[in-house]
Order: C-alpha cells, then structure tokens, then sequence
C-alpha cells in the first residue's frame, strides 16, 4: 500500500527560505515567455533506512510573482500577476493553495529519483511523475505539466485560449532543515 508509506519514517522539514520554485510559460510556441516564482507555504519528505520514501508539499498560490519584466514596469507587472491571479488561470482567491502529495519514491541510481504523486492544482488531482536528484541534503527538479489538465485556461475565444503554450516547466529545489 503506497499510502501506508508515507506514515513510516522520519519526517525531514524543508527549509522555506532557502528552497525555491521557479515556473516558466510560453506562448506562441516558444516566441514569447514569461517566467516568475512562487512560495512553498509547507514541505517535508519523509526518510527511512536513509531513503526518501515520501513526503507533502503545499504551494501558497497567492505568492505568484514576475521575474521576467523589469521591475520600474509596474502597472505591467500588476497587471500579469492580476491575470494570473485571476479565474482565468489559477483562481487564487477560490484556490489559494496546491498540494503534491508524494505516493513513492524510486532510487534510479545512486542521487536520481523518481518521485510519483498527486498533484492538485485548483479543484483538480492528478498522478504525475518527474525525475530528481538528491544529494547533500538537496533535491533538485525541473519538469513540466500541460496547464490545460489542470484546468489552468484562458476562455476567451479559440486564438486566446492557443495563444499560451500548454506546457509549464518548473524548476524546484528543497533545501532540507
């Protein structure tokens, strides 16, 4: 029973501070870009006999931001993260958190990993697996999900829901405590 291993083993904290994610979106397939970053509210992975075997990680929706647009551009900032924000892409205010919620863990090789679990992202769960690495105390990933699965579209007419790529990529590292 994969959930059964999740209740055994210690439980490794994730420094916040330290730890980071990264997204990326395109558009018009790959012409135009924007990237940005967003907080962990909650992280741990749990470990036993020197193995992640586990783990839960929350994601604070509302702490979306822009890192691709200079920062005297205000009112353009604002307004992207307001899009983003809004129930036209995430629905923060009815969504303020995603969970992923580790189900197992397989050791590739010595430092790769990989990591199987539940992603929810607004009122929408899905398995999803992706490759990492840990070492020293590090867990590093990049990996992509296609928006449209989690319902994260713009409805607008038919040339502004293809204009955003399906595709965003998410590069992660968890520091642990």
């Amino acid at each position: 029973n994969e959930k059964a291993v999740q209740t055994l083993g210690d439980t490794l904290d994730v420094n916040l501070v330290k730890s980071s994610m990264s997204w990326k979106g395109t558009k018009m397939r790959g012409a135009g870009k924007h990237e940005g970053e967003i907080s962990w509210k909650r992280a741990y992975f749990l470990l036993r006999d020197d193995s992640l075997v586990g783990g839960a990680f929350t994601i604070d929706m509302r702490s979306i931001r822009i890192t691709d647009m200079p920062e005297h551009e205000t009112e353009a900032r604002r307004n992207l993260t307001d899009h983003l924000s809004s129930p036209d892409f995430f629905d923060v205010e009815r969504f303020p958190e995603s969970t992923f919620e580790v189900t197992r863990i397989k050791y590739l090789e010595a430092n790769e990993l990989e990591i199987i679990g539940a992603l929810t992202i607004k009122d929408v769960t899905r398995d999803i697996s992706f490759k990492g690495n840990y070492a020293d105390g590090v867990f590093t990933t990049r990996f992509a999900i296609d928006r449209f699965l989690w319902n994260i579209a713009y409805q607008g007419s038919w040339t502004d829901k293809t204009f955003v790529d399906p595709d965003i990529q998410f590069t992660i590292t968890l520091k642990i405590l």
